[in-house]
């Protein structure tokens, strides 16, 4: 009886080839329809998922890019939180001077912050943590590196986003998770979106 409740307390399993899987391309490949499309599947299946997208936001004019904004992942209600990551006009509404330069980007560290690291909070409640993504934005916080860094020593399962290597140049964090046991890792590139959401399940 007891070996029952405890398998009737555990949370649903991931239909996922390890604990965690993260997709990793260059800008514009497609990593966050990708995540969000297996957000929606796995919430479809009954897993309880919570944690945040990168969206780009355009210019309502021109269509052209102008940033990026966080958006929450799994309120129930149809009012998802949205707030802004980067810019590229520096934020002029920042007083404690938490901007951080990514590109031709002003990351805005306080408001990354504030509304992601609740998000990343262990809970028993949360069957899958979103992450998209493990990126150059986001890394600029030490307090989101320890969040993230917090959920693997858990082994909260995540599905998500990591940087990839850009001109040569390396981001330490996304390494170190890679190199995990337990990470599974699959290269997206826009001509491989279908074969990825695959491996993402296998």
């Amino acid at each position: 009886a007891g070996a029952s409740a405890a398998a009737a307390s555990d949370p649903p399993p991931m239909p996922i080839c390890k604990r965690h899987v993260l997709c990793t391309g260059q800008p514009g490949c497609g990593k966050t329809t990708l995540v969000r499309s297996c957000v929606q599947d796995l919430a479809s299946a009954g897993l309880r998922i919570r944690g945040f997208l990168t969206e780009e936001v355009l210019d309502p004019q021109t269509g052209r890019r102008e940033g990026f904004d966080i958006v929450e992942v799994g309120r129930a209600s149809k009012m998802a939180l949205r707030a802004p990551l980067a810019r590229k006009q520096r934020p002029q509404n920042i007083s404690n001077g938490r901007v951080a330069k990514t590109g031709p980007y002003f990351v805005d560290v306080c408001s990354l912050e504030h509304t992601v690291l609740p998000l990343l909070e262990p809970s028993g409640d949360v069957d899958v943590y979103c992450v998209d993504e493990i990126g150059r934005m986001e890394l600029h916080s030490e307090a989101f590196k320890g969040a993230i860094l917090r959920l693997l020593g858990a082994g909260l399962p995540i599905v998500g986003s990591v940087a990839a290597p850009r001109y040569g140049h390396r981001v330490a964090l996304a390494d170190k998770i890679a190199a995990r046991s337990d990470v599974c890792i699959v290269p997206l590139k826009q001509s491989t979106r279908e074969q990825a959401k695959v491996e993402m399940f296998t």
